[in-house]
């Protein structure tokens, strides 16, 4: 399947973290444990060529053994 130009999606994103407080990685520093982390994409509107994304809702989870930047 071919992509297509003019792909929309429209909805909300949110992130939380192991950090207390603000997320240190922003800033550009790290935590000696690494840090767990979740995204949620909650697309209430969107397609992608024919195929309507509308309702889909993604969660992603990952971990830095490290800060992502350095190493």
């Amino acid at each position: 399947m071919e992509l297509k130009s003019g792909w929309q999606v429209k909805g909300v994103y949110n992130e939380a973290c192991a950090a207390e407080g603000y997320c240190p990685y922003y800033f550009g520093r790290g935590r000696a444990d690494g840090c767990r982390y979740y995204m949620v994409f909650r697309i209430q509107e969107g397609h992608v060529n024919d195929i309507d994304l509308s309702g889909i809702t993604i969660l992603y989870m990952g971990i830095y053994r490290t800060h992502p930047l350095k190493n």
